[in-house]
């Protein structure tokens, strides 16, 4: 996940591959030392695991965040922070940095490991109920990890793994490749099926009634596929769809697209109704307390649209929008921006605090169970916000 148009991504993962190869980076890596809960309700045990909370990636945090904006503590990753934090047992955060690094961090912000990746990493981590890391990295690997940031397994694509993992119910692992291919591995790395899309996926699954399978892809489609790999239907927008979806309690599926609009589809693949933002929506919606949908969209606008479709309001940020809103406990609303900044704002869309960092922030943040907002920047930062 980052910032940029589609396009420009393609030209830059295309220097980035020919740079990692290049460098002829193992897929092993280096590790080193500083030591049954249901897919989509990890988010309401407390435990964010997986990009955008849970298997439905709703965003919907269980805690409340903070309702003022003090920097506690930031620590160095040494290259720019793509991907967005999760959590661990024992309120231990994990982050990813284009360094090539995965780190696991204290709440106190020390760093307790690290494991070196063959490139960098823009998946999101996704922790299964066994602590087993799971996330991709632009050397074209899904890697697994113990616990404690040791090299268990990792599993070859054709091309790089932007995409975060999700963890079915079984404990399967699905995820896209740059390869264009949508990848299905068992928990021990073993491939089960494969489904070929006509171009890149960034796009993050998510876990669909029924037990299905619903991603983008750079190819305009929203597909959705069963456990099995195979299509159950797909839906054509105008432009590549970056955007990770995220699935309501009645099951419609929210997405946006770089045709600038923000679709809702029904469980078969329907459209209810699409939301023109005016430009490329890379965001993955939230889904508020009254049923309304959060997003960002890459003209610096964040909106609320209700379940029918129609505009609630309208918050300009001061430039383009690719982080992914988390709502907490309250229905206060957290989000990066391009313009250097972490915002709060309330249900209503008025500001309650931000936070200006050293760079653009397109990671989505993390709310830890101790209200604590955790985010990282462009500027090679990792933030703990509290009051």
């Amino acid at each position: 996940m980052n910032i940029f148009d589609g396009r420009i991504v393609k030209t830059i993962i295309v220097i980035i591959a020919v740079f990692c190869f290049s460098l002829a980076f193992g897929c092993k890596g280096k590790g080193s030392a500083g030591g049954t809960v249901s897919v989509n309700t990890r988010a309401d045990a407390g435990l964010w695991n997986t990009f955008h909370g849970c298997g439905s990636r709703n965003g919907i945090a269980m805690a409340e965040g903070p309702g003022k904006g003090k920097v506690l503590w930031k620590v160095h990753l040494h290259k720019a922070i793509r991907s967005s934090p999760v959590m661990c047992e024992g309120g231990k955060i994990l982050a990813a940095s284009d360094d090539g690094n995965l780190y696991c961090l204290l709440s106190n912000g020390v760093v307790e490991w690290k494991y070196e990746a063959g490139g960098k990493i823009f998946s999101t981590p996704a922790v299964d109920e066994k602590g087993h890391i799971f996330f991709g990295c632009d050397d074209n690997n899904l890697y697994c990890l113990s616990s404690n940031g040791r090299y268990l397994w990792s599993f070859k694509t054709g091309g790089f793994v932007g995409s975060s993992p999700l963890i079915m119910p079984d404990g399967s692992l699905v995820f896209g490749s740059g390869d264009g291919n949508i990848y299905c591995t068992d928990s021990s790395g073993n491939k089960l099926w494969a489904y070929k899309t006509e171009d890149w996926v960034w796009s993050s699954p998510a876990l669909a009634s029924g037990g299905n399978i619903v991603i983008g892809s750079d190819d305009g489609y929203v597909y959705c596929l069963d456990s099995k790999g195979l299509l159950r239907w797909k839906f054509k927008t105008d432009y590549s769809v970056m955007s990770s979806p995220c699935v309501s309690k009645d099951g419609t599926i929210y997405i946006g697209s770089d045709d600038g609009h923000l679709y809702a589809l029904t469980a078969d693949g329907k459209k209810k109704w699409a939301f023109e933002a005016g430009y490329h929506v890379g965001s993955t919606p939230a889904i508020g307390p009254d049923g309304c949908v959060v997003f960002g969209a890459e003209n610096g606008n964040v909106y609320a649209v209700t379940p029918e479709g129609a505009a609630k309001w309208t918050f300009r940020a001061g430039y383009d929008v690719f982080s992914s809103a988390v709502i907490d406990s309250e229905g206060k609303i957290y989000f990066g921006a391009g313009d250097r900044h972490i915002y709060c704002l309330d249900s209503k869309g008025m500001l309650v605090w931000k936070v200006m960092t050293g760079d653009a922030v397109v990671s989505s943040p993390l709310i830890g169970k101790n209200g604590v907002l955790y985010a990282g920047g462009m500027d090679e930062y990792f933030y703990a916000i509290g009051e």
